[in-house]
C-alpha cells in the first residue's frame, strides 16, 4: 500500500501549525462512537476488508483511514438505514471510492474495485450505497485522522538534539525514517481496535508518537517541541501511550520482541496479520550509515 500522503505539503512550520489547529477545531464536530452499536461486533472485519482492498488497488494508507471513518461515523449515525438498503461488502466499497475520490490523485472507477472476492457486486448499486453514505455523513468529507496529523507532524517525531538508545542522534542516521515507520504502524494498529475510535485522532496521533519514542528508547519520550506542536502535554498523553503500548505487545508479541533488536518494522497491520512474522527479519543498525 503507497505510504506517501497525496495531499501538498507546507513551506514553513507556521503553516503546519496552523494546519494543525484546524485539525483540533474540525475534530470537535465528529459524531461519538458507540462500542454498543450492533456493527462494531463485525468492525475488525471490515478494516481488514478495507486495507486488503486499498493494497490491491495499490490506494494510499490514507484513504483506507478515511474510508474507515466515513464507515463508522455513517453506521454510528445512521446503522439500521444503511443495512436496510445495502450489504456489508456494497458499504465497504463504497466508502473505498468515497475515500479515494476525496484523497488519491486518480479515484478508481466501481468497476475496478469488484475483484474475485466481490465480484457479485453491481456497479450501479456502488454509486447508490456511495451517495447515501455521503448523504449521511451530511456530505462532510473532510474527516481527521490520525494518519493525516502523523504526516503533518512528520518533521518533528525525531530531531535534534534527540537521545537514541542514549547516543545523539547523529549516531543513528537511520534513526528518523525508523521511528517514523513504527509511529505509522501504530496508527494503523489503532484503527483496527474498537477501543481507540473514542479518541481524538490528534490526541491518538501524539499519543502514537510519545509511545514510538518510549518503545524504541528515543530520549525524551515527549520532548517541548512536540508539545508546543501539538498543544499536549506529556500528562495528557502518557496514559493513552500506555494503552497503546499494552495493546501493541498484546496482540503482536513476537513483533514486539524484535524491537529490541531494531528489526525492520513490517509495512502495515495486515502484513503481521498475515505473515505472523514467520518470514525472516532483516537486522537494522541504527549506528552505521546507510
Amino acid at each position: 500500500m503507497e505510504s506517501t500522503p497525496t495531499w501538498i505539503g507546507f513551506e514553513h512550520e507556521a503553516a503546519k501549525k496552523r494546519y494543525w489547529s484546524q485539525l483540533r477545531a474540525r475534530e470537535r464536530s465528529d459524531p461519538g462512537f458507540s462500542s454498543h452499536a450492533t456493527y462494531v461486533k463485525h468492525r475488525r472485519l471490515y478494516v481488514d476488508g478495507v486495507w486488503q482492498l486499498c493494497e490491491d488497488h495499490r490506494l494510499a494508507e490514507t484513504t483506507a483511514h478515511l474510508a474507515t471513518r466515513y464507515f463508522d461515523f455513517a453506521l454510528q449515525k445512521n446503522e439500521d438505514s444503511l443495512f436496510d438498503e445495502f450489504s456489508l461488502d456494497e458499504l465497504r466499497v463504497a466508502c473505498v471510492l468515497l475515500a479515494a475520490k476525496y484523497d488519491e490523485h486518480e479515484a478508481p472507477p466501481p468497476r475496478v474495485l469488484r475483484t474475485a472476492s466481490n465480484e457479485r457486486l453491481d456497479a450501479f448499486r456502488l454509486r447508490d450505497a456511495e451517495a447515501k453514505v455521503a448523504e449521511v455523513l451530511g456530505w462532510r468529507l473532510g474527516v481527521v485522522t490520525s494518519l493525516v496529523a502523523l504526516d503533518l507532524a512528520s518533521d518533528l517525531i525525531v530531531a535534534s538534539p534527540d537521545l537514541v538508545r542514549g547516543a545523539p542522534l547523529q549516531r543513528s542516521p537511520k534513526a528518523s525514517k525508523f521511528v517514523a515507520s513504527y509511529a505509522r504502524f501504530f496508527c494503523n494498529m489503532a484503527l483496527q481496535a474498537n477501543r481507540f475510535q473514542t479518541v481524538a485522532p490528534t490526541l491518538l496521533c501524539s499519543a502514537v508518537i510519545r509511545a514510538t519514542r518510549e518503545l524504541l528508547n528515543v530520549a525524551p519520550a515527549w520532548p517541548p517541541r512536540l508539545s508546543r506542536f501539538t498543544g499536549y502535554s506529556d500528562g495528557e498523553l502518557s496514559r493513552l501511550a500506555r494503552d497503546l503500548l499494552s495493546y501493541y505487545r498484546r496482540e503482536f508479541p513476537e513483533h514486539h520482541a524484535s524491537v529490541r533488536s531494531f528489526a525492520a518494522s513490517p509495512k502495515s497491520v495486515l502484513d503481521v496479520a498475515r505473515t505472523e512474522l514467520q518470514s525472516p527479519i532483516q537486522q537494522l543498525d541504527l549506528d552505521r550509515d546507510a
